[in-house]
């Protein structure tokens, strides 16, 4: 199953957890508090409990309104069994909106509000053993649906089902993508409740058409790395063939033909526009920059690295490219500069000139002198650092070698 996560700002993202997770704790306990507390009275209720029942209810995270928006799932009445038994309130969504007959999964951003194996929107409230006759005399919070938190197949007006179950607890494991099977095929008790919604981000969806082009244009950007001198080695080929195997078993197995047919050609058109001059890398990282999540760009830019670090040596070409996709890309300096140390680990260096050198530790050679020297003391105590700590004497060599080129580096600069 493919999901594209949503993007929220960590604030309301914090606050927003913060609600729920209090939500579902107050809805568990709640409803076990309603069956068995004081305040319910079994004598004098019996023959007054209404028939059991479900709504969906507009509520805020604050009480002045001034929070987060969400949905409180609430029930009433008695509840339907004939015998003493565990029960749960169970809760499900699908998205109706191309008819009744062809319910669509929605899926939930939040592990704690999934079914046990799959992302599919799920939220239980145990009530305990329930005893024949017993019921809610008051509406009781089971359940909370916040739209930032659920993501349909796409985005825009979308008609949601709330699909509100009582069904024996054991039997809970037996609701899978949001349908119900085993010994109990059918709730004891269920009602479905449609409400309309606007989503903003996109659906999974498209958020996997969105994912299988990034991943495409991927390959061709790592291409153009593989290719800056004209053709692809062996090790660089297979670096990038890995990945899209990779990619591939990320995604569900009916998915996975589309995705590796989309993946072989792009690397082909890749070949072939660079062969022929063609090929645009500006117009590749501006499709990546439209539709492309900040976590994709960096496994793309992994990818950018493993190929240069493929063939065990670090072309000051191929550094040079890379510096400039990852500008390009809009990727945060120091997460670059991770990327770039990891890959540099027991490469050797082709080093012809002073630019060579500037680009192998990711110096850009417009920078004055002045900061330039800034640079290279921050480097130094870095590698400085790393020698000190490795034990394995691999990447202490290579710590030692760049420490050597960062010395060298220095003395240009007084």
């Amino acid at each position: 199953m493919e999901i594209l996560g949503a993007i929220i700002v960590i604030v309301l993202f914090n606050l927003l957890l913060r609600g729920f997770f209090t939500g579902a704790r107050v809805a568990a306990a709640g409803a076990k508090a309603a069956v068995t507390g004081k305040e319910f009275d079994l004598n004098a209720a019996l023959g007054r409990i209404p028939p059991f029942d479900a709504r969906i209810m507009s509520k805020n995270t604050e009480t002045d309104g001034s929070g987060l928006e969400y949905y409180a799932i609430e029930v009433m009445g008695l509840i339907p069994t004939a015998v003493a038994r565990e029960l749960t309130v169970a809760v499900s969504l699908f998205d109706v909106t191309d008819g009744k007959d062809k319910p669509a999964m929605v899926l939930s951003l939040v592990d704690r509000a999934r079914e046990p194996h799959s992302p599919v929107f799920f939220q239980r409230a145990d009530l305990g053993l329930i005893q024949p006759n017993q019921g809610f005399t008051k509406w009781v919070e089971v359940g909370r649906i916040f739209p930032l938190f659920v993501q349909p197949p796409k985005s825009g007006r979308r008609t949601i089902e709330t699909l509100v179950r009582v069904i024996p607890t054991a039997e809970v494991h037996d609701i899978k993508y949001g349908f119900q099977s085993g010994k109990y095929d059918k709730p004891l008790w269920g009602k479905a409740i449609d409400k309309e919604f606007n989503f903003i981000a996109s659906g999974y969806e498209e958020a996997f058409e969105n994912r299988k082009e990034s991943m495409a244009l991927g390959v061709k950007l790592a291409m153009s790395v593989a290719m800056s001198d004209g053709t692809i080695a062996d090790d660089e080929g297979h670096a990038i063939k890995h990945w899209m195997e990779f990619k591939a078993m990320s995604v569900s197995e009916k998915s996975q033909p589309e995705l590796k047919e989309k993946l072989n050609a792009a690397m082909k058109e890749a070949h072939a526009e660079l062969t022929s001059g063609k090929f645009s890398n500006s117009q590749i990282i501006s499709k990546i920059n439209a539709i492309t999540e900040m976590p994709e760009k960096y496994e793309i830019m992994e990818l950018c690295y493993d190929v240069m670090a493929a063939d065990g040596v670090a072309d000051p070409e191929e550094l040079k490219i890379l510096h400039r996709i990852g500008e390009a890309l809009e990727l945060d300096t120091k997460e670059l500069e991770r990327i770039r140390d990891t890959r540099m680990v027991s490469l050797t260096s082709a080093l012809e000139n002073d630019a060579s050198s500037e680009s192998l530790l990711g110096m850009d050679p417009s920078w004055d002198d002045q900061k330039k020297q800034n640079y290279l003391k921050a480097e130094f105590k870095k590698w400085n650092a790393r020698l000190n700590n490795v034990s394995n004497d691999a990447d202490r060599e290579h710590a030692q070698k760049m420490l050597d080129l960062i010395g060298e580096e220095r003395k240009k600069y007084g």
